[in-house]
């Protein structure tokens, strides 16, 4: 169990227990700052539960369906894509959301961030200056 806050770029929107082995959220401890929450998380009394935040947790995850995501998961040796979201604070390119891993996570299941690493050059072949005219020889 771990103790997750979500955030909003830098605003603290609220913190939940986490159960790593289930992926789901198990109980909200404190709501910090609802007007910063994703849409559609609190309801018209402004009271989030634990359902609809796993139902937004899971959909923030790359769909299984996905090019290529069981070759990115057997190389990361994960199991899903909701593991590979949890290893990297759950971070989107498409928003400001993303999971303050403060409360714990990263000593409860020894985080890793996924880097996307660079290709290898060899050293006869440096790493062209743009714009790249011509071949690279040996």
């Amino acid at each position: 169990m771990a103790r997750l806050r979500l955030m909003n770029k830098d605003y603290p929107v609220l913190e939940f227990d986490y159960d790593i082995e289930l992926h789901i959220a198990t109980r909200i401890v404190e709501v910090t700052d609802a007007s910063h929450a994703p849409l559609g998380l609190f309801n018209e009394h402004g009271r989030v539960n634990k359902r609809d935040l796993n139902h937004w947790w899971r959909h923030r995850a790359i769909p299984d369906s996905r090019e290529r995501v069981e070759r990115l998961l057997e190389n990361l040796r994960l199991d899903s894509t909701l593991e590979l979201a949890e290893r990297n604070f759950d971070l989107s390119l498409s928003d400001r959301y993303w999971i303050d891993d403060a409360c714990g996570l990263a000593r409860e299941c020894e985080l890793a961030i996924v880097v996307r690493a660079r290709p290898r050059r060899s050293p006869a072949c440096p790493t062209p200056k743009w714009p790249y005219r011509g071949t690279c020889r040996r």
